[in-house]
């Protein structure tokens, strides 16, 4: 069963979607819980859970080494790009730790 809790920074999240898996959200207090909405789902690909911030949130970090978790935003303000025109101003950060991507030939796709 999959289980996520983010404690902290609940009021710079506007909502939690995941396109990959039905889940189920629910605001306790200062966390937020996402778990999965149906018995007995396939994880047969990754789960992506997709945050949308609040319109004026700000960077932060948070690391809990007990539960192997890490968490950061980073958010570019208006002089980081330079003008409106700029083509890309989206940033994905990738972190696999599930060792699937240990052939060489992989890590080149992954770099992709």
């Amino acid at each position: 069963q999959f289980q996520c809790e983010i404690d902290k920074q609940r009021d710079q999240i506007a909502n939690i979607t995941c396109l990959s898996h039905p889940i189920s959200i629910d605001y306790a207090g200062d966390s937020i819980k996402v778990s999965f909405s149906q018995q007995n789902v396939h994880l047969d690909r990754d789960i992506i859970l997709d945050l949308i911030l609040t319109e004026n949130p700000t960077s932060c970090m948070a690391l809990a080494i007990e539960s192997h978790a890490l968490m950061t935003s980073f958010i570019p303000n208006k002089t980081d790009f330079g003008t409106q025109h700029d083509v890309n101003n989206e940033f994905i950060f990738i972190v696999d730790c599930s060792g699937s991507m240990m052939d060489e030939n992989k890590m080149g796709l992954g770099i992709l």
